[in-house]
Parts: C-alpha cells; structure tokens; sequence
C-alpha cells in the first residue's frame, strides 16, 4: 500500500500537471467578450480596451510580464 500511495504521489502531483500560460491578451479578449455579452455599449468596451492596454504597458515598462 506504501509503494501504491508513492507511485500516486508522484504521478499526480501538482507540479505534474502541465500548467498551460494564459497571455494577458486573451485575458483581455475574454473579458471583453464577457462585458459584450452583458451588454456593454461598444465605446464602454473601447474604454475598457485602452485602460486596460495602457496598464499592460506600463506593467511591460518596469520590467513586469
């Protein structure tokens, strides 16, 4: 039963599991997306597109991904 919990451990372990990388991108596409559906004007969406883009911008600028 030892070596049946060790074999488990090791194979599912968090660190195991490929961890796929989202970009900040589709973050933005997404919940853009989100707003569109509950009916967000297209300039709210502008908006919501240009402070968020400037934000990714100064984040990339002080060395941050």
């Amino acid at each position: 039963m030892k070596k049946l919990q060790e074999v488990l451990l090791k194979n599912l372990a968090p660190d195991a599991v490929k961890k796929e990388e989202v970009d900040n991108r589709e973050y933005l596409k997404l919940f853009l997306d989100a707003k569109r559906i509950e009916g967000c004007s297209e300039r709210t969406l502008q908006y919501y597109r240009t402070t968020i883009e400037q934000t990714f911008a100064c984040g990339t600028a002080s060395g941050r991904p």
